[in-house]
């Protein structure tokens, strides 16, 4: 249900039932997701429903030149999850989907700068492990 119907229907119900005259807001709250580690833009970043963790690095410009772009760890309800980054554009089936309060961390490269590194790596995409990421559970 999208907020204009919610507004619509709640207008509609309490004008018949409770009241003459209704004004009705409906505000929704925004999602995030944080990016952190050896991106070029750590933060957070607005969740929608269609993220991607590949999507998600490059909302946060792209990896970093020191980035160990091979693992992205995406954390979620205080479990980590190795992803490793590669090739996701080919197999986008492969790319996760974070959930709003997730967390993605791109650990630093032990060696630096390597020649597999580049600024548009991500456009290279991502291919991810085979772990099974949990959905998101509210408490």
């Amino acid at each position: 249900m999208s907020a204009g119907d919610l507004h619509r229907d709640s207008r509609r119900l309490y004008r018949k039932k409770i009241y003459t005259a209704v004004d009705v807001s409906v505000s929704v709250p925004e999602l995030f997701v944080y990016v952190g580690g050896e991106v070029a833009k750590p933060g957070r970043i607005i969740w929608p429903p269609d993220l991607t963790v590949a999507k998600a690095v490059q909302a946060a410009s792209g990896f970093s030149l020191y980035a160990k772009e091979g693992t992205v760890a995406l954390v979620r309800d205080q479990t980590a999850y190795d992803l490793n980054a590669h090739l996701a554009q080919q197999n986008p089936a492969q790319d996760p989907r974070p959930m709003p309060s997730d967390s993605l961390q791109v650990p630093r490269s032990a060696f630096g700068f390597s020649s597999e590194t580049s600024f548009s790596s991500v456009s290279r995409g991502m291919k991810y492990a085979t772990a099974a990421i949990p959905a998101h559970t509210t408490t």
